[in-house]
């Protein structure tokens, strides 16, 4: 009887398990990284208000206009300060389950960026998917630009600058 009232409390265990991973993430679901003293969502924005639902998935491609109001409650797109900040600690080009990208931070404290490539504001393809990776930042240039987190395998560009019409990846901090 004990045997039994095990394997079933070790079944149901695993039921919830499953389900809380296939399971949408919410803001209140992620709790992030801490580098350098800012919280870095462990995962990029999936739809508007959305993390997706793991650290290697590429999310939607967001303007830099959506950008700004695509994290979920709670969170909210870095400052080109903040990218500058994330781009001096350790960091290395690496894949995780079969995706090239990124992982920033030290020990425990890492995040994972995707090399999720960029949409074309005109014709709206995916390039360099893979390869390359753009994330928006909150930080404008102009009224027609804005800066971005920017790399690939060999370097990282925390301040780069592109037209608010690309589409781009967001992770979010708090």
């Amino acid at each position: 009887m004990r045997r039994h009232l095990l394997l079933c409390m070790a079944l149901i265990a695993k039921t919830i398990l499953v389900s809380a991973q296939s399971a949408p993430t919410t803001s209140s679901s992620l709790d992030g990284v801490k580098i350098n003293g800012i919280t870095w969502a462990t995962r990029n924005v999936g739809e508007k208000g959305q993390f997706v639902n793991n650290p290697e998935d590429y999310g939607e491609y967001y303007t830099f206009e959506e950008a700004q109001t695509a994290c979920p409650p709670g969170w909210r797109v870095p400052t080109q300060h903040e990218y500058a900040l994330l781009a001096r600690t350790r960091n290395r080009w690496t894949t995780q389950n079969e995706v090239a990208g990124r992982r920033f931070g030290r020990g425990r404290n890492t995040i994972f960026l995707p090399a999720t490539g960029s949409r074309s504001d005109s014709d709206g393809y995916l390039y360099y998917r893979g390869v390359s990776a753009y994330y928006w930042s909150s930080t404008a240039t102009s009224s027609s630009s804005g800066y971005d987190l920017y790399f690939y395998n060999a370097k990282v560009y925390p301040f780069d600058g592109n037209a608010n019409t690309f589409g781009f990846s967001v992770r979010c901090v708090r």
